[in-house]
């Protein structure tokens, strides 16, 4: 797992633009032991273009991760349904 993550930093590293414009978050969830990478759009075309261009592993779980901006100007990130 944690080459997973090491390959999803690579690629933030590198400035990949799939990344920053479609995953909001990603870690390894000790839980369930397996990688969750939070998109803001989970659908099956998002999630196959992250597989092309990011990472294809069976140990990746895609969830729904949207951002809320408060009145105050911070960012909160919400975690939806897995998938």
């Amino acid at each position: 797992m944690q080459q997973v993550v090491e390959d999803i930093r690579q690629k933030a590293l590198e400035g990949n633009n799939f990344l920053y414009q479609n995953v909001t978050i990603y870690g390894i969830s000790e839980k369930e032991n397996i990688v969750e990478v939070g998109l803001l759009h989970k659908n099956s075309s998002t999630i196959q273009e992250f597989k092309k261009k990011i990472c294809d592993s069976n140990k990746i779980k895609f969830v729904n991760c949207g951002k809320i901006i408060l009145n105050d100007g911070s960012l909160v990130w919400m975690r939806g349904e897995s998938k």
